[in-house]
């Protein structure tokens, strides 16, 4: 385990970052990587670059977990009990070290047509989430729009970020 303290004149961090570790899914390394900035975007990429704001872990947080499960009332007591989990990014990545999968709550739970009162806290918790592109460049709304969200989480997302009905992913697509 590696871990680096840094500071700034208005704040200080430690990260820890295990590496080389198996994935639980068998596919490389899992990383969560604190989100919580002032920025429109994330400046990590598709290529495995990484926003380091906050603590990293090796495993996934909890409210993660119950949202890949589709467990959404575990997911909203977990998003207000435990409103720090909703800034943190999960990091996967391959053997090679390449990232497949990075993302913040509020995009795992968008892709998976989650319920209004999820979104809601989670945009609560952290409301830049909306702003905040993941491994695909595709914002929280692009995964609602696709995945065929309904009309009110589709509405939180716009209300929390009203410019992302405009932006594109790596693909250059707008989803919306």
């Amino acid at each position: 385990i590696d871990e680096v303290e840094l500071s700034s004149s208005d704040n200080s961090m430690k990260i820890r970052v295990q590496r080389d570790s198996p994935s639980p899914l068998g596919r490389g390394e899992i990383d969560v990587v604190g989100g919580h900035d002032d920025r429109s975007e994330s400046s990590a990429s598709s290529r495995g670059d990484v926003n380091l704001d906050g603590v990293g872990s090796t495993e996934p947080t909890q409210l993660f977990l119950f949202i890949e499960r589709e467990a959404w009332g575990d997911a909203v007591t977990r998003s207000e009990q435990h409103s720090d989990e909703a800034g943190l990014w999960v990091i996967r990545k391959d053997f090679n070290g390449e990232c497949w999968l990075r993302q913040l709550p509020l995009h795992a739970a968008s892709m998976r047509c989650p319920p209004f009162e999820l979104v809601s806290s989670l945009l609560k918790s952290f409301p830049t989430g909306a702003r905040m592109k993941d491994h695909r460049d595709r914002l929280p709304l692009h995964w609602a729009c696709e995945n065929g969200a309904s009309t009110k989480v589709i509405e939180a997302l716009v209300n929390s970020f009203p410019s992302s009905i405009q932006a594109t992913d790596n693909d250059g697509a707008n989803r919306c």
